[in-house]
């Protein structure tokens, strides 16, 4: 068994940023997220988070994006390819 660091394969992550650029715009690979609506959820997404029950990245909608319109936007950017965020 051998392990590897990132760093030993710097010159390689353009060509592999491509690709994977590529591959999620095709939709061959998706992204896996764990999205849950409300600041009043956060620390029970942290417990799942800590305790492995998430699957991808978590994150907490909070504001404009939560709630009905956040869900109709979440339906729009998985088929868009493309991240909108609250400022």
């Amino acid at each position: 068994m051998e392990g590897f660091l990132l760093p030993d394969y710097a010159d390689e992550w353009p060509n592999a940023r491509r690709e994977l650029v590529e591959h999620l715009g095709t939709g061959s690979i998706k992204p896996l997220e764990n999205v849950v609506d409300g600041l009043d959820r956060a620390p029970q997404a942290l417990i799942d988070l800590l305790a492995g029950r998430n699957v991808g990245k978590t994150m907490v909608r909070v504001g404009l994006w939560a709630g009905q319109i956040g869900r109709k936007i979440t339906r729009v950017k998985a088929s868009a390819r493309c991240r909108l965020q609250a400022t």
